[in-house]
């Protein structure tokens, strides 16, 4: 016995879950603040995590101006700082012995 489901009870479904729910205003923006804040401190997935946590809350209007600004910088640093250490790391791979000071792979 297969259960169908519609379309629009399949996107019901997955959509179900945002953690921001009854969330007060003040406490969405204390903890996205927080989260911003703290991917200045060499925690870039913390960008991340901001982001995708209060995406749906953003998407769907309940989110203060502030959290707004927070969450999509926090995706914009993320993705900065996510290029910046995949150039360096393409650029020190084409090369490792000219930029370390011991010649390990010549």
């Amino acid at each position: 016995s297969r259960i169908e489901m519609t379309e629009e009870e399949v996107e019901t479904e997955v959509d179900s879950f945002d953690p921001t729910l009854g969330m007060p205003q003040e406490e969405m923006e204390s903890v996205s603040r927080k989260m911003f804040v703290g991917g200045f401190f060499f925690l870039p997935w913390l960008w991340l995590v901001n982001y995708f946590y209060f995406r749906k809350a953003v998407r769907r209007g309940r989110a203060s101006p502030l959290v707004c600004f927070y969450t999509h910088n926090s995706l914009i640093g993320f993705c900065c700082c996510t290029l910046v250490t995949l150039v360096w790391f393409v650029i020190y791979q084409a090369k490792p012995s000219q930029y370390s000071g011991i010649a390990i792979l010549d």
